[in-house]
């Protein structure tokens, strides 16, 4: 018996390696190439965020640490199987009057602030109008370890008026798998999250979603 555990504790630094080196790869959570942006200030806008990086399947884009003003990504998708991956390299902090992200036309992507270990949100907004502005086509899309504090309006508006629910889960018809995790909210003036308007549907249902998940979050108004 003693021979046995001693054989087995001295193989122990080998297994913490080969787990050291699984959580490394699931934090990074792509085997494709690494893509940085962001100098630390000033403003982050992509509207064709996938042909302007040369963003393929399974690709990490890094957002720098620093302070911007907005974060506009458009128009990201991923083949079936696989996932785009928005990480932050350090706290990245936003500041803006009206809206502090802008995102469209996502499909298989997963934006996370956890990349840091010691910092719980990578993501970190604050004195806005609204958080994040979600418009057109968004399948397959998680969001996590995002704060915002002192919002004017929204956490989180989502609305797109073309979307007209035909009974599918097509893009084109509704918004579909959308999960929002590990999210902090405080001081919200309205409300965290959004869908659509307030006016009454004259054209059939639109801006509907599909499995929305919102979980694991603390929301104080």
């Amino acid at each position: 018996k003693t021979k046995f555990l001693h054989k087995a504790f001295c193989s122990l630094p080998l297994w913490l390696a080969i787990v050291s080196s699984f959580l490394i790869s699931s934090n990074t959570a792509a085997q494709g190439k690494r893509v940085y942006i962001g100098s630390g200030s000033g403003q982050l806008v992509y509207p064709t965020a996938q042909a302007t990086l040369n963003l393929q399947d399974n690709d990490t884009l890094f957002i720098n640490a620093g302070t911007y003003s907005i974060l506009t990504l458009k128009n990201i998708r991923a083949s079936a199987g696989s996932k785009i991956y928005i990480l932050n390299n350090g706290l990245v902090r936003f500041y803006n009057d009206f809206t502090c992200m802008d995102f469209a036309n996502w499909e298989n992507v997963e934006m996370k602030g956890n990349y840091v270990p010691s910092i719980t949100y990578g993501f970190d907004m604050d004195n806005m109008l609204r958080g994040m502005n979600l418009t057109g086509q968004l399948t397959n899309v998680t969001f996590s370890n995002i704060k915002m504090t002192n919002v004017r309006e929204y956490g989180i508006f989502l609305r797109n008026d073309a979307l007209v629910y035909n009974g599918t889960n097509n893009p084109n018809s509704i918004f579909y798998n959308l999960k929002f995790l590990h999210f902090y909210a405080h001081t919200l003036k309205q409300t965290f999250f959004l869908v659509g308007d307030f006016g009454t549907l004259v054209n059939g249902f639109i801006s509907m979603v599909r499995k929305l998940e919102v979980a694991y979050s603390h929301i104080e108004h």
